[in-house]
């Protein structure tokens, strides 16, 4: 069966030349597809460096998921192709840039869910509002003040090097490998960002890491809404559906191999899969920022996805973002910081998440501010 990002690209073959010639076409679209040729250009962010065919894709992409917003704000950003040749998927919520480059790879169903992920951190930056000494920042306003302490990590040699291993590897099998290094990456960081003085540059640097977990599972949430697919981003990314997860160490070493109940084997990053939260441990290292929230995933889709109407996803999406801000300030309020992630009661933060998703979905489904 022909999924809806098959159906698009196809659409966009019969878009023809539309932004060489001012002729419109009256072509056939799928039945989900409620945007024209023409609505697809009228979209306000710029795209840079594609060629015609691709910067179509990518315009309506993005003019689709817009449609699934409701009342959050559409991010005013660019995307663009970097120059680099190599596959990149990013956003730079410092410059609102999203680098979206295939490098030697044709145009793929994958790549397209990669983009709709990138896309949900922008909107996910431009919705965001987080409280600290008595004022309220977004997303970008963060990235602002803490770029000082992610540019000194950047600098580091070491970090550098493991950096462009990563990089290589990042959408590859070597899941033990990948996991090792985003370990040993957040071991350097922390250890830079532990001989900065304290302030307030140092708590945004703090911050923009706690609210990590949220941001992966709303980003990979936009990309589920936009394919229709709970597993597109674990598809995409080639997670294997019988991988256990493990708890490590920041050295890397597995202190625990865990396989839920009922001998149901846990994928991370598919919402397809129920996780249960009772004696939940997500990955240790950088990748648990990606995992933290995965038991919440199954029961947004199945509960709330699933039961309502893709033009009503804004709902679901907006609730997402103010359970987030209200879990966040609970979680500052009992003095809890970034150093605490590893060793955090994945449990119970998910237990919790979950109830202020349910607060917040029915306060607004009931129309109230």
């Amino acid at each position: 069966m022909r999924n809806k990002m098959q159906d698009e690209i196809s659409y966009y073959k019969s878009c023809g030349f539309l932004l060489l010639v001012s002729i419109l076409f009256t072509a056939a679209e799928p039945a989900w597809a409620a945007v024209s040729c023409k609505e697809i250009f009228n979209t306000g962010t710029a795209v840079i460096g594609f060629s015609i065919p691709d910067t179509r894709l990518v315009r309506h992409a993005t003019s689709q998921i817009n449609r699934l917003l409701g009342p959050l704000n559409v991010p005013n950003i660019s995307i663009n192709k970097s120059a680099r040749y190599i596959e990149d998927y990013s956003f730079n919520g410092l410059e609102n840039r999203l680098n979206f480059n295939l490098g030697p790879k044709p145009l793929r169903i994958s790549s397209l869910t990669l983009f709709a992920h990138e896309y949900g951190h922008a909107i996910f930056g431009a919705n965001f509002i987080v409280k600290l000494r008595g004022e309220t920042y977004h997303l970008p306003d963060i990235a602002r003040t803490y770029d000082g302490i992610r540019a000194k990590v950047k600098e580091d040699p070491e970090y550098r090097k493991l950096k462009e291993e990563w990089q290589k590897i990042r959408f590859s099998s070597e899941q033990d490998k990948i996991k090792e290094l985003n370990v040993q990456m957040n071991a350097i960081s922390r250890r830079i960002t532990a001989s900065i003085d304290t302030g307030l540059e140092f708590e945004m640097h703090g911050l923009q890491f706690m609210v990590m977990p949220y941001n992966e599972l709303f980003a990979d949430l936009t990309a589920a809404m936009y394919t229709g697919n709970g597993a597109a981003v674990a598809d995409s990314m080639q997670i294997a559906k019988q991988a256990p997860f493990q708890v490590r160490n920041e050295s890397g070493t597995v202190l625990k191999t865990y396989r839920e109940k009922n001998a149901i084997i846990f994928r991370p990053r598919d919402f397809t899969v129920d996780i249960p939260i009772e004696e939940f441990m997500p990955d240790g290292g950088r990748t648990v920022f990606y995992t933290l929230l995965d038991p919440v995933r199954s029961q947004i889709w199945k509960q709330y996805v699933s039961k309502t109407a893709p033009e009503n996803y804004g709902l679901i999406l907006t609730a997402f973002i103010r359970a987030a801000e209200k879990h966040l300030n609970v979680r500052q309020l009992r003095g809890e910081t970034s150093a605490d992630i590893d060793q955090i009661d994945a449990s119970a933060f998910n237990r919790e998440f979950i109830e202020y998703f349910k607060e917040a979905f029915e306060k607004l489904n009931r129309g109230l501010k």
